[in-house]
């Protein structure tokens, strides 16, 4: 009766009590007599020093680890290995260095010998001994090349053998169904940390930055255990090294020990240990393409690479150019699995230190025309709108990786339009700042190449002047215009278009800055150049007159802001016809005036007339036709259909996620729009849920620091207020006003927007001094950013006016509003609604301070222009109309007091029931008035 079987080997490498195989009798059996049991053939790698146990499940049969070069292979196995030679149950144990098939043969024939086998035919004689043996096995193939190297020579699956190989190779020849797969891994952030501290253990003061080393190394365990060796024989802090190692003008080469230096027995530095892997990879069919292929890789994002990016025209042509052959996608995709099949790439992600090695063996005009054709195709796959958001953002970082090594070479013979394409992609995806910084950079590293007047300087200068403005400094970016402008006349001519382009530009910031008069006059005489220069039927000409009916829009003159873009939808359709993207956006402005203008009615049917359009003509997924329908939404809620608002809103965050993902900029703008109209709704409670979320997805996709993320902690501090909270609103207003001034600046409008809804949390916690003081503050820095009649400044002035009065201060309070009555007629116009709420506040402040005959004098020409502007049922004219009945009530004006509470009653009734208790009231109101007469 036999032994009971003992059990198999554990799935994982844990140490020495690893066992091989089911256990056999106790009784050895043995070819000869006169071998020495346990046998072990060849030399097992020594533990490398501060080995870090990675658990590796180890299969019975055939398990192989696999994994670019550097990662442990070799080490994980021969750990199983050094377990299985302590291990009194096993018989052989047997290493071979397998790169090569003399070197497997030589190992065989070494087996053999020691069995005492021995014949001519060893490799026959040792498999043959091995299938049939009933004693416990292990043989480690390490490093195999070339999986064909083994044909015939593989060692037989047994129940109690076990073949362990090591390889960079995923060939499907490795995929048997007898074999265990396991991909090594670089190590883990805390793996690495774990190594790095005991490492230098003994040189505590050399450990500064050694998260930072392990980062900038991939974590990949060859580069750190050669970093150490470095650093430590020539005592610098691993944060030296880093500074060394992201010097990009270093090689590798120079960052590693000498040869007799290196740590662990490695046969070769950090910077060819991938050399044999890309020759074998450049061999394989189609000969001759992975390695221009890997070159124009190692320039891009070693996160992932899109494949249609390695398959692109401008790649396939650099491949061909190289080979001497022509390419195709097809072609190009078989040379990536070649890459694949060698482990210098996965899934499109590429080791960084990969790619520093590959770009250090590079000869300056390979690295030339590696990243000429890697911004090639990038920017030819670069979409015109974000509709394939997946691939935008990966394009988007693999331009960010471009940039960091080889911008130089992107720039010397002229800024690649990529540069151009990922700037504005970063201005418009919210990273305004970062879209600035990124031409001043790219600035910095042009100017050199091209000089002071190349046209792409000058184009860059432009871009970046713009995204100045958009960061906050409008009055530097005017400064600087006026700067380019000159330039480009000096150097372009008057009337080159660049040149136009520059003086367009200095309009735009001087209207944003509030100089409606300066940027007006600037418009008129831009479009009289344009019209003799472009012609007046140029898209740069259209531009300009819409600028020109903005003008007259933020003015608040909006019969000829209307007229002016009637006119130019006329003309457009005209000339591009009905359904051009310009003629669409020419009607979104004009359904925007018409709101702007208070015909809300209007412009809703504006707006649902062109998205039905824009549907058509661009598509329901269509960035522009999204945009039109959030506007849409709004519009909704403003004609008193809050309910509709949010079920539009909920359905375009919806399609907005499935389109451009959950956590895209704009999708996080729709959400914080639909929580907005539920705190409008009085649903407090979800809206504030839908705020918390809002802000915990910015903070995970854009960061803490994104303009986005900052106005979405302003919404709920300010929506927290409204609940219930003001001081926790306030404290955390102050926190975000620091973090703005900080990132953004003390004068961008976001800073200066933060700052007014803490000046008004104050007032709601009941600190009237700090609010006053607060309004003060901000009105003055407005009006030095701004100009003393911004929008935004005014509304300020409306603000620190109402603190004035809370604070029962009505002499100051009453001052300023009619200060302010006077403004806003100035610059919007006597009929615009912000005037009329204007004078309203004036009316209702008097009648506060007691000064009733002036707030009647005030209220009743305000209610004619409330009825001929907005007319008799608006809230607004409403409001004033019951203010007037009090004021009339107040000074003994009963009859007048009921005149007017019956007229309002009247208006009532044309919107609400009889029984509606705001009618009912008014009719008690009424009847007490009557019987006091």
């Amino acid at each position: 009766m036999s032994e009971p079987s003992r059990p198999l080997i554990s799935a994982e490498i844990r140490g020495a009590a690893n066992r091989l195989g089911n256990l056999l009798p106790d009784t050895h059996t043995s070819t000869s007599p006169g071998v020495s049991w346990p046998v072990h053939v060849g030399v097992v790698p020594r533990q490398a020093d501060c080995y870090q146990d990675r658990p590796a499940p180890v299969s019975p049969g055939l398990t192989v680890f696999r994994g670019m070069g550097g990662v442990g292979k070799t080490q994980t196995a021969a750990h199983h290995a050094r377990a299985a030679q302590q291990d009194p149950e096993v018989d052989l144990v047997v290493w071979i260095t397998a790169t090569s098939r003399e070197a497997v043969l030589a190992g065989y024939a070494d087996a053999a010998a020691l069995l005492q086998i021995a014949t001519s035919d060893a490799d026959t004689v040792i498999l043959s001994w091995l299938q049939t043996t009933p004693r416990r096995w292990l043989i480690v193939l390490d490093d195999v090349a070339d999986p064909s190297m083994l044909r015939d020579l593989w060692p037989p699956v047994t129940d109690t053998g076990q073949i362990v190989v090591t390889t960079r190779r995923t060939d499907s020849a490795l995929a048997r169904t007898d074999s265990t797969l396991v991909d090594v891994k670089v190590f883990t952030r805390e793996q690495a940390q774990a190594y790095l501290d005991a490492k230098l253990a003994a040189h505590p003061h050399l450990r500064e930055g050694s998260a930072e080393l392990a980062q900038a190394l991939g974590h990949l365990p060859l580069a750190l255990a050669q970093a150490v060796a470095y650093l430590v024989d020539r005592d610098l802090t691993c944060a030296a090294y880093v500074a060394r190692f992201r010097d990009q003008r270093r090689k590798l080469s120079a960052l590693v020990p000498e040869p007799s230096a290196l740590p662990d027995d490695h046969q070769a530095t950090i910077d060819v240990t991938w050399s044999l892997s890309i020759e074998l990879a450049n061999s394989l069919k189609p000969v001759g393409l992975a390695r221009p292929l890997l070159q124009i890789a190692s320039l891009l994002d070693p996160n992932g690479i899109p494949v249609e990016v390695l398959t692109s025209p401008p790649v396939t042509a650099r491949l061909a150019e190289v080979s001497g052959h022509e390419v195709d996608a097809e072609a190009a995709a078989d040379a990536l699995h070649c890459l694949q099949r060698l482990s210098l790439m996965e899934s499109g992600a590429m080791h960084a230190l990969i790619q520093r090695a590959t770009r250090d063996d590079l000869t300056a005009d390979d690295f030339r025309a590696s990243a000429q054709t890697a911004a090639d195709a990038l920017h030819a796959l670069w979409p015109n709108h974000e509709g394939n958001a997946p691939l935008l953002s990966s394009l988007h970082a693999n331009a960010c990786a471009l940039g960091e090594v080889a911008l130089s070479e992107v720039v010397e013979t002229g800024c690649h339009p990529l540069l151009f394409a990922y700037g504005e992609h970063l201005g418009k995806t919210g990273f305004v700042t970062e879209a600035h910084k990124h031409y001043e950079r790219l600035l910095d590293r042009a100017m050199p190449l091209l000089g002071s007047d190349h046209p792409s300087i000058l184009a860059i200068r432009n871009h970046m002047t713009n995204w100045r403005g958009e960061a906050g400094d409008a009055i530097g970016a005017i400064e600087e215009f006026d700067r380019l402008r000159d330039d480009c006349i000096r150097v372009l001519g008057v009337d080159h278009i660049q040149t136009l382009w520059a003086r367009g530009s200095r309009a735009v910031w001087r209207l944003e800055a509030g100089d409606i008069d300066g940027a007006t006059k600037e418009f008129e005489d831009l479009l009289k150049d344009q019209t003799r220069i472009l012609g007046p039927n140029a898209r740069q000409t259209f531009g300009t007159r819409a600028n020109l009916a903005h003008c007259a829009r933020t003015a608040g003159d909006f019969a000829a802001a209307a007229s002016g873009y009637e006119q130019l939808l006329s003309d457009l359709i005209a000339v591009q016809g009905k359904d051009h993207p310009d003629t669409l956006l020419a009607r979104n402005n004009l359904a925007g005036c018409r709101r702007d203008g208070m015909d809300e009615e209007g412009a809703l049917a504006d707006c649902e007339a062109l998205v039905a359009d824009q549907i058509r003509v661009l598509g329901p997924e269509h960035p522009t036709t999204l945009t039109t329908r959030n506007n849409l939404a709004g519009l909704r809620g403003s004609v008193e259909d809050v309910r509709a608002a949010i079920s539009e809103f909920q359905e375009l965050a919806d399609d907005l996620s499935r389109i451009l993902g959950p956590v895209h900029p704009r999708t996080l703008l729709t959400r914080s729009n639909l929580a907005h109209w539920l705190a409008k709704a009085g649903d407090v409670k979800r809206a504030l849920e839908e705020r918390e979320l809002v802000l915990h997805d910015c903070l995970e996709a854009l960061g803490p620091l994104h303009p986005i993320t900052f106005s979405s902690r302003n919404s709920l501090a300010c929506l927290r207020g409204t609940a219930g909270d003001p001081l926790g609103a306030s404290q955390e207003l102050e926190k975000l006003v620091a973090d703005q001034q900080a990132v953004l600046g003390a004068d961008h409008p976001d800073t200066l927007s933060t700052r007014n809804s803490l000046a008004g949390s104050l007032q709601d916690t009941g600190d009237l001094p700090g609010s006053i003081r607060e309004f003060e503050l901000l009105a003055k820095d407005q009006s030095r950013v701004l100009g003393a009649r911004h929008p935004d400044t005014l509304l300020t002035r409306i603000d620190l006016a109402n603190a004035r009065a809370h604070a029962g201060d009505f002499t100051r309070a009453i001052t300023e509003f009619k200060a302010l009555v006077e403004d806003h007629t100035e610059v919007a116009g006597a009929d615009h609604r912000q005037t009329l709420r204007v004078r309203l506040s004036l009316a209702m402040l008097l009648g506060t301070a007691s000064q009733f005959g002036k707030a009647i004098r005030v209220c009743e020409p305000l209610l004619r222009d409330q009825i001929r502007v907005l007319g008799p049922d608006h809230a607004d004219t409403l409001e004033t109309r019951e203010l007037l009945a009090n004021l009339r009530y107040k000074t003994g004006d009963v009859e007048g007091a009921i005149n007017e509470l019956e007229q309002l009653q009247a208006a009532l009734l044309r919107t609400l029931m009889p029984t509606h208790d705001r009618i009912t009231k008014l009719k008690r109101d009424i009847a007490f008035l009557k019987r006091s007469t």
